[in-house]
């Protein structure tokens, strides 16, 4: 479940809070822009210093990856299997509909996580 609140006195700081059927909170983000919603995960996009990043978060609230991708594209590769993740143009992995990154097309997967 997704939640919103705003927090703070005066300052009206938005944040967002993925909790679990239990109300135990699982992950949250503050200036969060916008969240999209795909059938196994949730794309959220992240401002800060008005700079935008995107991650991945599934639907038990759980953060697959951190909101620190210039772009995530939708899964057009590989006969729409395989999604790109782009740290910035040169460095960038590919994922399946599961969330794991793959080898695919001369990348390898990076060991940051």
């Amino acid at each position: 479940m997704l939640s919103k609140c705003t927090t703070g006195i005066g300052n009206n700081k938005t944040r967002y809070i993925f909790i679990d059927s239990n109300g135990k909170t699982k992950a949250f983000f503050d200036d969060l822009y916008s969240i999209q919603f795909h059938d196994n995960y949730i794309k959220v996009e992240k401002i800060s210093n008005y700079n935008r990043t995107w991650g991945i978060i599934n639907y038990k609230g759980e953060v697959v990856f951190q909101p620190i991708f210039k772009e995530i594209t939708q899964f057009i590769y590989n006969n729409d299997e395989y999604a790109k993740l782009l740290l910035d143009d040169e460095n960038f992995f590919y994922i399946n509909k599961e969330l794991n990154c793959v080898n695919f097309d001369n990348k390898k997967c990076p060991n940051y996580n």
